[in-house]
């Protein structure tokens, strides 16, 4: 089965779902110069949040540098640890923002689905169904720029009945005026219901006294970084995925039949992490 995504509707389902879920979410974004250079052109970099309804702490590890950064975040403000060459600084932040700052799910699902029409298949793992969401034709309005050239481009998501993007990888080579490189964008939930967060012990004895910038992101083209994202409308329809003929995800098309699963949003599992090809 192929045929287009709303994109924008299944970021709205999404958000939704995991608003007040307790969850473990990773995001890698690696970028590869051929020939690759020295490292410290790499722009990647990792990201780990942990999240229990307002409390959340977010590590972030930079490639190509030696910084890393730990956020934690409660009803009190938000506490930064930063370390690089061996050197540790600890700040207080007084306006740290929310979750959807640093878990751009939503955003990456809209930005890189856009325009695509995937192969939907529908899959059963661990108990649970999956609607595996493929496709390495087209390319996003988001990639489209004069300035550079996108080849290879490959989107796996795998997507339960309820609109929850468990994981999401992206992959192209994109071309440049002055060469070539590979870029890969992926993240995974687990432990969805399954998560709590505790103040680490470093948070001890900062005080709010001199406030700072929270997590500093590396700025590139199509990087996801963490901007504010839009308030998720609070009850969004569930996800449809049409099992016959070519149609919408979220809607029908001439004599498609579709499959739509009503269930109320309840605890994803944690199957092992997708390759993002199979």
């Amino acid at each position: 089965m192929v045929g287009p995504v709303n994109a924008t509707r299944l970021r709205v389902a999404h958000e939704s779902f995991v608003a007040g879920l307790t969850y473990t979410w990773e995001l890698d974004f690696d970028v590869q110069r051929s020939p690759r250079p020295d490292p410290v052109f790499d722009q990647g970099f990792g990201r780990r949040a942990v999240v229990e309804g307002d409390r959340f702490l977010v590590e972030q590890i930079d490639d190509g540098s030696s910084l890393e950064q730990y956020l934690y975040v409660d009803d009190s403000g938000g506490y930064l640890r930063a370390v690089r060459d061996n050197e540790t600084e600890h700040d207080a932040v007084r306006d740290p923002g929310d979750v959807d700052d640093y878990v751009v799910s939503g955003e990456v699902v809209e930005r890189f689905l856009t325009g695509m029409n995937p192969n939907v298949t529908r899959i059963q793992r661990d108990g649970r169904t999956y609607f595996r969401l493929y496709a390495d034709v087209g390319l996003p309005p988001a990639l489209d720029r004069l300035s550079t050239r996108v080849r290879n481009y490959r989107v796996t998501v795998y997507v339960t009945p309820e609109g929850f993007v468990r994981s999401m990888v992206v992959r192209y080579d994109r071309s440049w005026h002055d060469g070539e490189e590979s870029v890969s964008i992926r993240f995974d939930y687990s432990a969805v219901g399954e998560t709590s967060v505790e103040a680490p012990d470093w948070v001890e004895g900062i005080s709010f006294e001199t406030p700072t910038p929270t997590l500093e992101t590396p700025a590139t083209p199509e990087t996801p970084t963490p901007e504010t994202l839009a308030t998720p409308t609070p009850t969004p329809p569930p996800v449809s995925v049409t099992t016959v003929g070519p149609s919408s995800p979220t809607g029908t098309a001439g004599t498609a039949t579709t499959a739509t699963d009503t269930a109320s949003p309840t605890s994803a599992p944690t199957p092992a992490s997708a390759n993002g090809t199979g």
